[in-house]
């Protein structure tokens, strides 16, 4: 079942109707842009610098609701000069407690992602980040 239609079936009950509307991509880019829409589906990953900011981030090309909170674009700018994996983490948490609270962005589902394709590959994480990855 197509994600959108899944978000569409559990949202009926609680009286939410979701019109979907499958677009081309240059298509959707352009409503995007132009603020011809009411909510947008992403399926991107789960690394925040590619997920959020492009959509949070004061005067992004990508903000089209345009958004815009300067604590969270300090916070940005934090976690971007932060290379302390657990620091880097803390700041992202900070952004993400001002989002819930500010009820910007919602997750209405996860899909599992198979990432391991073979029993030698290590340390690879559902955040495509693979610069930790190796064969063993």
């Amino acid at each position: 079942m197509f994600p959108l239609e899944v978000l569409q079936a559990m949202y009926a009950p609680a009286g939410i109707r979701l019109k979907i509307a499958a677009l081309d991509r240059a298509v959707w880019i352009q409503d995007g842009r132009a603020g011809k829409f009411e909510a947008l589906s992403h399926f991107w990953n789960s690394y925040p610098d590619v997920l959020v900011a492009p959509y949070t981030r004061t005067g992004h090309t990508n903000n089209w609701s345009g958004y815009s909170n300067p604590e969270v674009d300090k916070l940005y700018d934090q976690a971007e000069s932060e290379y302390d994996e657990a620091k880097r983490a803390e700041v992202y948490k900070r952004m993400q407690k001002i989002h819930f609270d500010e009820a910007y962005f919602i997750t209405g589902f996860m899909t599992p992602k198979v990432v391991y394709v073979n029993k030698r590959v290590q340390d690879m994480t559902n955040y495509y980040l693979y610069r930790h990855v190796w064969l063993g």
